[in-house]
């Protein structure tokens, strides 16, 4: 459905390995240096070990169609299932050996096989085996022994070797000794970190006749990677997911949401959040939030004025203060530019010049004292609650606090010396004790008329 969708000639991302699908990331390309090198060299043991799914057949295949370039015999072990005689008929076929009876049995193969080479003291044969943990240990020993097989000074077998690290582990037992020793190179794949599957991905659908759809934004290669480990089988199958997923609903651009829906679809393990960079905060409140607020000065002390931080349009877990709203939004829209014939792939994004992270400005020296400059906020009909006012063509930050507003009353009577004050006491007591006397006296002389 999604190759109609996105008028993809073949499905880009098949399970199905082929050396004319093979990408070059930094380590296959080591890999690869390394087969070829051994290639013209007498080494009798070569091994190629890593997980399933990186891509060790794709090697194979490759190293095969440069023997075939060479012209040099090889016979390739695919698949545990063949037994040794079947490797035996597979060395009699590269070296063209005739009168074969159908009936042979390893005996008589062998004899055929030795009789050539003595006959022909400069020939060589690669056995490449493929999948060599499968292999039983019988089997690989008979190969050893085939390998030891010289004439002059000259072996005749090469033998090269493509498996898991449970590879490595079954070459320490006891029976598998004389075959780890022999196996002196040896070269580890790895899966692809994210700029190698981030061009990989690209590279597929380019092989498969996209032409600037379907594109896959970086938040979603970095979901790819860290839910696949950069195992190649692992990311065909995930992107073919999102592939169908995508053309289900229509969309072209394939985001990290999607690919966690691709990963629940498919049954693995939830991938990491991953914060996305272009993602703003849900509101002015959010953004309000988010920045950092002094605390509160003393009355008495008047705090120096701290140099304008601008809220952070990203979201808070993001570490970085923004300083340039509009670069950001210019920033947020650059990544993989769509093309009508061809991607573009951009390097690695870093953060970009116009974000710095609080902790890394340097504090102001201490021999200088702080300038102390006032902040006169807009006139606003309802300030905010929380005392912060929005930005406008005169205020200098995008969120200001306003100066505290000093108390008239308080200053008022802060003003005021101290000797009225108390003889404004002192004076208020004397009249409350002359209006007692004179209450007092009254009574007094009122009860004297009444008793005379």
């Amino acid at each position: 459905m999604f190759n109609t969708y996105h008028l993809i000639n073949k499905e880009p991302f098949l399970n199905r390995p082929s050396a004319k699908v093979f990408f070059k990331s930094s380590n296959h390309a080591s890999a690869w240096d390394f087969l070829l090198e051994n290639i013209d060299s007498q080494e009798p043991a070569v091994m190629v070990s890593g997980n399933y799914g990186v891509g060790k057949t794709v090697l194979c295949l490759k190293l095969i169609e440069q023997l075939e370039q060479q012209q040099v015999p090889h016979v390739y072990v695919s698949t545990p299932m063949q037994s040794y005689r079947e490797v035996l008929l597979g060395i009699c076929g590269a070296l063209k050996i005739k009168r074969i009876a159908a009936s042979a049995d390893e005996d008589d193969l062998h004899r055929a096989i030795y009789k050539y080479l003595d006959n022909n003291p400069e020939a060589n044969v690669v056995i490449i085996v493929d999948d060599a943990q499968e292999h039983n240990s019988k089997n690989l020993n008979k190969i050893r022994l085939l390998a030891n097989y010289t004439q002059g000074g000259h072996y005749f077998f090469r033998l090269f070797f493509f498996g898991s690290p449970a590879f490595q582990q079954r070459l320490r037992a006891v029976d598998m000794e004389p075959l780890d020793q022999r196996i002196k190179r040896r070269y580890e794949l790895k899966g692809l970190d994210f700029e190698d599957a981030k061009e990989y991905i690209y590279f597929r659908l380019i092989n498969a006749g996209a032409k600037g759809s379907p594109f896959f934004s970086d938040q979603a290669v970095e979901v790819i990677v860290d839910s696949t480990e950069g195992v190649l089988r692992k990311m065909n199958n995930l992107c073919d997911m999102c592939l169908q997923i995508g053309a289900s609903k229509g969309l072209e651009d394939l985001d990290a949401e999607l690919v966690r829906e691709a990963i629940t679809a498919l049954g693995w393990e939830d991938a990491p959040l991953i914060a996305e960079s272009d993602d703003k905060s849900g509101d002015g409140a959010d953004a309000i939030e988010s920045a950092p607020v002094a605390a509160p000065s003393q009355p008495s002390v008047q705090a120096p004025v701290q140099t304008p931080i601008q809220a952070p349009v990203q979201a808070a877990d993001a570490g970085y203060v923004a300083t340039d709203v509009a670069a950001e939004e210019e920033s947020a829209t650059t990544g993989f530019k769509l093309h009508s014939d061809v991607y573009s792939a951009p390097p690695h994004q870093q953060p970009s010049p116009q974000y710095q992270h609080p902790s890394s400005v340097p504090p102001a020296p201490a021999s200088e004292p702080p300038v102390l400059q006032p902040m006169t906020p807009p006139p606003v009909a309802h300030p905010p609650a929380n005392g912060y006012y929005p930005a406008n063509s005169n205020a200098p930050t995008a969120y200001q606090q306003p100066p505290a507003q000093p108390d008239n009353d308080a200053v008022q009577e802060s003003t005021q010396p101290q000797s009225e004050t108390v003889w404004t006491s002192w004076l208020f007591r004397g009249v409350v004790v002359f209006l007692l006397m004179a209450i007092f006296a009254t009574i007094v002389a009122k009860d004297l008329n009444i008793g005379g």
